[in-house]
């Protein structure tokens, strides 16, 4: 039996063994704390690819935690010095957390969650054949790495940056029509619009001017031998009967195709009052209608303002032919112009007129005074918006007028459409004032050159021959402009948008049914667009 420890050396004993327990313990592992040094990039999208670098990780990857503002990702590659791991569903923008061990280290700077989404398709209502811009964050800047729908169809990319891809809304093998536009990148990403792209297909065809214009001056007749001069400004009528202006006279075409001459005649210009048969005019500007089926003529060659009632009897009721071009305002001769060009008329019988070389827009009531209604009263060129008189215009030359009375202007020279309230205030609806060109979209993102004839639809919708750019181009009521057809290649060719030409379209009018017909000025020549 053996012989048992005093208590005196029992308590000796026990604390030499705490002491060397504590002392091992001092000796074992220590644990490392992680440290991130960098994240990149340091903003994706959802399901991207992000590289955490730093030191202390743990190359077995599932030793590792990370977290984007607190959600777990999944780590797809792990070393000591980096970590590869996905930005998971549900993370928000926030600080990239790695933990090992229960050691945490966070990121100095948060990390910023993207929304990849389209932000914005230029222009929202695209013809076929016309470049479409798609704008938002995160494309790959190479345009065959994204892949384009519209609708379902794959489309050509043109361009790309990391914020913006152009392509071309495809005409063949298979025509583009309206529908969402999705972006596939090389990364996985999907783009979804969040409004459906709206693609106008115009069909262009060739109606009349198919003969060679005599030495004996235009014909009458059928569309398919008669012939035109040097076409201007137009309407259709109520029963749909196309009215046009062909250089000292005015023309019209019935819906079953005769061409015949309404007023004036080419070999005998003049300023001559009384029946159609014998009277006459000089480089007509503008043509419109009243109500009740008066025509009302600006006669720019001689500065004054005609009117064509239902009877057939022509009046001069503004203007002084015999007197030198001026600004004045009065009643009936007592008043100038300085060649009025685009003319309208309200609901009230109120007529309106582009002045176009005085850079004002003049009101003609129906009791016969004139007045400026528009446009600064030294008459300078300008595309300052206002009220009235304190606006300014440069060279106001086509002109309608909608259901509510506001009249909508083209300015060739400041590349411009205006829009003008009852009340006389000018606002500038599409166009930036001295940019020419051919671009689409939203009001001062759009360009012209040189447009000129002017037209409404039931719907509000705005058309407008680009003279010199040899387009036709819609706006909408809110200022979305769309080139319809042509591509400023000054020719004739029918066919789909992008693929017909036009040779300087002059005149533009469209009919109840919502199809445009426009007159080709050089190549003498009306073509019919219609719109689907």
């Amino acid at each position: 039996m053996p012989f048992p420890l005093p208590p005196s050396r029992i308590f000796p004993l026990v604390l030499l063994l705490l002491v060397f327990s504590a002392a091992c313990k001092k000796n074992g592992p220590s644990r490392s704390i992680p440290v991130i040094s960098g994240v990149s990039p340091s903003s994706d999208t959802i399901g991207a690819k992000v590289i955490i670098t730093g030191n202390n990780f743990n190359a077995t990857a599932d030793r590792d935690v990370v977290e984007f503002n607190g959600v777990k990702a999944v780590i797809t590659a792990a070393t000591a010095n980096q970590l590869t791991v996905i930005v998971p569903a549900g993370a928000t923008t926030g600080p990239v957390t790695v933990i090992i061990d229960g050691a945490a280290a966070a990121s100095a700077n948060p990390f910023t969650v993207a929304n990849f989404s389209i932000t914005e398709l230029v222009p929202s209502i695209v013809g076929i054949g016309y470049p479409l811009i798609i704008k938002g964050r995160l494309f790959d800047p190479i345009p065959g790495n994204n892949l384009v729908t519209i609708n379902g169809l794959q489309v050509p990319g043109l361009a790309a940056t990391d914020s913006q891809l152009i392509v071309q809304v495809p005409a063949a093998p298979v025509m583009a029509s309206s529908g969402k536009v999705v972006v596939t990148t090389s990364k996985g990403r999907i783009y979804t619009s969040a409004n459906d792209l709206i693609v106008k297909k115009a069909t262009v065809t060739t109606i009349g001017g198919f003969q060679a214009l005599s030495l004996q001056g235009p014909t009458d007749g059928p569309l398919n031998v008669a012939t035109f001069l040097y076409t201007g400004m137009a309407f259709f009528d109520p029963n749909g009967t196309f009215y046009f202006i062909d250089e000292e006279v005015i023309r019209k075409i019935t819906p079953d195709g005769m061409v015949s001459t309404v007023a004036g005649a080419w070999n005998r210009p003049g300023n001559t009052d009384g029946p159609v048969s014998t009277a006459s005019f000089l480089e007509i500007g503008g043509i419109a209608m009243d109500k009740t089926g008066n025509i009302y003529v600006s006669n720019s060659g001689y500065g004054n303002i005609r009117k064509i009632d239902v009877n057939g009897n022509v009046t001069s009721i503004a203007g002084q032919p015999a007197a030198p071009p001026g600004w004045h305002d009065g009643t009936g001769s007592a008043a100038s112009f300085n060649n009025p060009q685009g003319i309208a008329v309200d609901a009230n019988n109120n007529v309106y007129v582009a002045d176009c070389d005085n850079n004002l827009i003049r009101k003609i009531s129906p009791a016969g005074e004139v007045t400026t209604f528009a446009g600064n009263i030294l008459r300078i060129g300008g595309w300052g918006d206002g009220q009235g008189t304190n606006a300014f215009l440069n060279k106001p030359t086509g002109m309608v007028i909608d259901q509510a009375g506001n009249l909508y202007v083209t300015e060739p020279k400041n590349s411009l459409v205006r829009k003008i309230t009852p009340a006389g205030y000018v606002t500038t609806l599409a166009g930036t004032g001295g940019v020419v060109g051919n671009a689409d979209g939203q009001g001062a993102a759009a360009s012209f050159d040189q447009p000129t004839g002017i037209a409404l639809d039931a719907n509000g919708n705005i058309y407008v021959t680009d003279y010199n750019g040899a387009r036709i181009r819609m706006i909408t009521p809110g200022g979305m402009v769309t080139t319809l057809a042509g591509n400023s290649s000054s020719a004739s060719a029918d066919g789909i948008g992008f693929y017909s030409l036009f040779g300087n379209p002059n005149g533009i009018a469209v009919n109840k049914n919502g199809i445009i017909y426009v007159l080709d000025f050089w190549t003498r020549m009306l073509r019919k667009i219609v719109v689907q």
